[in-house]
């Protein structure tokens, strides 16, 4: 009844239209001031962020999950044969990050799909059930070998850290359960960078 009343006796109202229009502008107001602040905040942040030069690219040393997607993709662009996935599509607004295809360990000749999903931090909290993941992609970890990572479904994996060495020649994290059957592994890029390609980031040179 209160919906119906609000519906045909409030809503079309000139007085209710005026209401809304008010507060749309303050709400546009608000954004607005908002972003000022966030300008003058990320400006001076920016120029204390680390950076590399990637060939003729300069890579920026991420500081949230955006980030972590735009060095990717930067360095996926240049060399794909870097990672052992191939990228089909990206959405990142609902459920997984990405979806790729990689080739069946049993028949090369084949591909399956899996998902990839993007964070800036590996922590043992995770946000996404482990069902059809292939790989997470992240620039750090605070979680050391051992460690138990849950996801939404309370399914729990162990973080396995396999140092570099001849085989693999980067350091290898891989959350790993005796219960499924695939494994899922992280590419940890400040690590994985630095090990494969060399990357180091560095402060902004100062300007004179």
């Amino acid at each position: 009844t209160v919906r119906k009343l609000f519906e045909e006796e409030i809503i079309g109202n000139d007085e209710y239209q005026e209401y809304e229009e008010a507060a749309e502008l303050e709400q546009q107001y608000q954004t607005a001031k908002q972003e000022s602040k966030d300008f003058d905040r990320r400006r001076k942040r920016a120029k204390t962020k680390k950076i590399c030069k990637f060939g003729d690219i300069e890579l920026i040393e991420p500081g949230v999950e955006m980030g972590v997607i735009a060095l990717f993709n930067q360095v996926y662009t240049i060399q794909p044969s870097l990672f052992s996935f191939h990228v089909i599509d990206y959405d990142t607004k609902r459920g997984y990050d990405t979806l790729v295809s990689q080739k069946m360990p049993t028949d090369l000749s084949k591909e399956s799909m899996f998902f990839i999903e993007f964070k800036y931090m590996l922590t043992s909290e995770f946000n996404h059930s482990f069902a059809h993941l292939a790989g997470v992609i992240c620039w750090d970890s605070n979680l050391s070998e051992g460690a138990e990572v849950r996801d939404i479904e309370d399914k729990r994996r162990e973080l396995r850290i396999t140092p570099a060495g001849t085989d693999p020649n980067y350091t290898r994290y891989m959350l790993v359960s005796p219960q499924e059957r695939h494994n899922i592994e992280v590419f940890v890029l400040k690590d994985y960078l630095k090990e494969k390609l060399g990357i180091e980031f560095r402060p902004r040179p100062k300007r004179t």
